[in-house]
């Protein structure tokens, strides 16, 4: 289900658009309307919404202001705006703003379905985004004890020749840990692999041990 907010200060124009938008059987939506922007102000403050269509002229505060405190509180909510002409300045303030889509009220409620069509998608898209986000940080996570180890086990082996902060931070591992094995190699220099391997897997013992290493894997 996706929450719309219509805003119209003209009372038959809102009224006919949540008419309209009531009988769109494509898509579930649950809708509200206001009259004002201080009317608005109360429901978006007490709703998350996910698409605003409001007009962009109205007495007093402007749609364009609505749409910025909307947004400020709702980042996912797409924003129509509608008007009853032409005003570029107005059009080019709403399209720097992203995520919004500027309609002339003649061009009749076939646009406007087709722009909430619009919106609905974008939601859509930018949601499995997230999931997908969400789905490779968990597969991150599981594999995160084989790759510190995989990373500890190269420093020791002298194979990394530089280290950024991004490598720690990814795979969590702290300074400390990279200064304390740092110390080891330049003492274990003249050891064989097989001796400073059994050092290593020794001294990464003490680093998990000291709470260095959270969730580090020791190899066997």
């Amino acid at each position: 289900m996706y929450i719309i907010l219509i805003v119209d200060d003209e009372k038959i124009i809102c009224d006919s658009l949540f008419n309209f938008i009531r009988q769109i059987d494509e898509v579930n939506f649950e809708i509200y309307r206001a009259y004002s922007y201080v009317a608005a102000e109360r429901i978006l403050n007490s709703i998350k919404l996910d698409i605003l269509v409001t007009d962009i002229s109205m007495p007093g505060k402007s749609g364009l202001e609505l749409s910025e405190i909307t947004v400020k509180k709702w980042p996912a909510c797409r924003v129509i705006y509608l008007t009853g002409h032409e005003n570029f300045d107005y059009a080019y303030k709403a399209i720097k703003q992203g995520n919004v889509q500027y309609l002339l009220k003649n061009e009749g409620l076939d646009v406007i379905s087709s722009a909430l069509q619009k919106a609905v998608k974008s939601i859509e898209k930018e949601e499995n985004m997230g999931e997908l986000a969400a789905k490779a940080k968990q597969l991150m996570l599981k594999s995160l004890p084989v790759l510190q180890s995989q990373f500890l086990s190269n420093l020791l082996d002298q194979e990394y020749t530089e280290i950024t902060q991004q490598q720690l931070d990814d795979l969590q591992i702290k300074l400390d840990v990279i200064w304390a094995l740092m110390k080891s190699c330049i003492s274990w220099k003249n050891q064989s692999k097989s001796i400073r391997y059994g050092l290593s897997l020794k001294n990464i013992y003490s680093l998990k041990s000291m709470g260095f290493i959270q969730r580090i894997s020791i190899p066997t």
